[in-house]
């Protein structure tokens, strides 16, 4: 695929903001075989989908600028970018709400709904040519598969590291596990309540 385009996908964002969810899914859409590649510098020129936590995304386009260049950032609250990165033809937004899993939107929903928007912004020529419910199918089993390491993962330290879906041991919820570690949860609780 890589000789005959000049498209490449980065998944940047800020971390905090789904951003491993984020590249998963996209990877289960497009590749579900690779793994993810971090950071972009690094794999750009052999991999059609990288992630990037650091610089600007507009300078991104002009750093490359060999490459058409789709980028695909996850915000959450203040971590986002400025309206003239979100207005990009080339960026597309995932607000990290739309992302979370509840009672009313199961994973397959979430996984549904987000990939029709990637698959209507990525161009067509680098998506595989299978239908869009198989396309999901993929997609949806990745992100699964993704959900297990975390889960293994949960409880083991940053430096244990899963490089196929780029997921760290306490890779969810890591300041809550530090506050927790330290004793810090205590001080939140009203007095007498320990």
């Amino acid at each position: 695929m890589l000789d005959k385009t000049t498209t490449r996908i980065v998944q940047m964002s800020r971390t905090g903001t789904g951003s491993t969810f984020v590249v998963n899914l996209v990877a289960g859409l497009i590749c579900p075989d690779e793994p993810i590649c971090f950071p972009t510098r690094n794999w750009i020129h052999t991999s059609l989908l990288s992630k990037s936590h650091g610089g600007h995304p507009l300078r991104m386009f002009e750093e490359f600028s060999e490459f058409d260049l789709y980028l695909i950032t996850s915000t959450r609250g203040e971590k986002t970018y400025q309206p003239e990165v979100l207005e990009h033809p080339r960026v597309l937004e995932i607000a990290y709400d739309d992302i979370l899993e509840t009672p009313d939107r199961p994973l397959k929903d979430v996984v549904e709904t987000l990939s029709d928007a990637i698959l209507d912004f990525l161009p067509p020529h680098i998506v595989p040519d299978r239908s869009r419910a198989e396309l999901k199918v993929t997609a949806l089993d990745r992100i699964v598969a993704m959900n297990r390491v975390v889960e293994q993962l949960s409880d083991k330290p940053f430096s244990i590291y899963d490089p196929f879906f780029h997921v760290h041991g306490s890779h969810r919820n890591r300041a809550e596990k530090q506050r927790r570690a330290l004793g810090l949860d205590r001080l939140a609780e009203p007095p007498g309540r320990t």
